[in-house]
């Protein structure tokens, strides 16, 4: 079971993220894993200079990700998620395992690191088309 704060101890750890953030920019690294939310933060407008982990919840999709992560973003353990939302750009890898994905479609268009997205189900030309829709730079691993 995927443990959850409360929504005032959300908004308290929201406003404690946001109270970083300086010209569209959170410095360092954003965790709202395991708030046991099916929708994100709006945190569309952010840059995050570290790293963003939203694994461990229950989200429906990665709409209010920031625009830009510099280093990883997790998204893993998040069973039903689609990727459409996600970030445009991450700097280091993206993992997305144990999401019962059945394909990449609204996968990040730069990907610095790898793609991490064992433990789903994207077979055949679905899959491989989404992954024709962004850059991956580093290597893709299933």
């Amino acid at each position: 079971m995927t443990p959850t704060l409360s929504t005032r101890e959300q908004a308290k750890a929201l406003n404690a993220i946001k109270a970083r953030a300086h010209n569209g920019i959170i410095v360092g690294d954003v965790d709202v894993s395991g708030w046991g939310v099916r929708k994100l933060p709006d945190l569309s407008q952010y840059r995050v200079t570290g790293c963003f982990d939203c694994g461990c919840n229950r989200l429906e999709s990665l709409v209010g990700s920031p625009h830009a992560v510099d280093r990883d973003f997790h998204c893993d353990s998040n069973p039903g998620l689609s990727l459409v939302g996600s970030p445009d750009y991450v700097g280091g890898s993206f993992y997305c395992e144990s999401c019962k994905l059945t394909t990449l479609v609204g996968a990040p268009r730069r990907i610095i690191g790898s793609l991490e997205y064992e433990d789903n189900s994207v077979y055949g030309n679905e899959g491989e088309a989404g992954a024709k829709a962004f850059r991956c730079l580093g290597r893709s691993r299933s």
